[in-house]
């Protein structure tokens, strides 16, 4: 059995047919989506993450254990948070490709979704939270997971009612201003929120969730 990316045993030894299975309820759950309701949407769900899953492996060699427990993580922590799970996925999607082990960004952002160990960062807020015992323990993938989720909450709760205005102009509501604040407001990556949420919808078209109205959130 291959080790875990953060050491010891994989947190998921079930089936990757299991798996799916579990993160399309989660995504229901944590969507209340009428877009994925029907067979058809199940199998437009799974395919999409199945195919996410692959494309890591072949294309980097991506160890069965490390998809499984990122898959996992993401969906344990979208659940406890009450983060749409697509939206996590199309998330590390962006990030890092469905990837955690050696991977570190040019800004120094690890794993899965790509969350810089620094006090000016959202681990700094996580460290804050008691999610993470020091930065560094985003290099651990349940750390890292629970922390990036976590941090798009936060910037929901913090953000998504009266939105956010990035460098290039641009405001932003609901889930969108939290990838915003995730990203940054600065003049790096323009198209991020637009990326994502392009990502998300090819898991539940539904995607951003959110109807904005003035500055309330329906």
């Amino acid at each position: 059995m291959n080790e875990s990316p953060s050491g010891g045993q994989p947190a998921y030894n079930g089936s990757e047919e299991e798996l799916l299975d579990a993160a399309y309820n989660i995504a229901v759950e944590t969507t209340s989506s009428v877009r994925l309701a029907s067979t058809a949407d199940e199998t437009r769900f799974k395919s999409k993450l199945a195919q996410g899953l692959s494309d890591s492996r072949n294309g980097f060699g991506t160890s069965d254990s490390e998809l499984n427990d990122i898959v996992f993580f993401a969906s344990k922590y979208s659940l406890y948070y009450n983060v749409p799970l697509p939206l996590v996925f199309a998330v590390i999607e962006q990030e890092s490709e469905f990837r955690h082990s050696e991977v570190i960004s040019d800004a120094g952002a690890v794993g899965a979704m790509q969350v810089v160990p620094s006090s000016n960062a959202a681990a700094q807020d996580c460290k804050n939270a008691g999610i993470l015992s020091a930065l560094n323990d985003v290099k651990i993938l349940e750390k890292n997971i629970d922390c990036g989720v976590y941090y798009l909450k936060l910037n929901y709760n913090s953000y998504g009612k009266t939105g956010v205005t990035r460098a290039n102009g641009k405001k932003y509501f609901g889930w969108e201003a939290a990838l915003a604040k995730y990203v940054g407001l600065g003049s790096r990556h323009p198209a991020y929120v637009e990326e994502v949420i392009q990502k998300c919808q090819q898991y539940d078209p539904s995607c951003p969730y959110t109807v904005v109205s003035g500055s309330k959130i329906a």
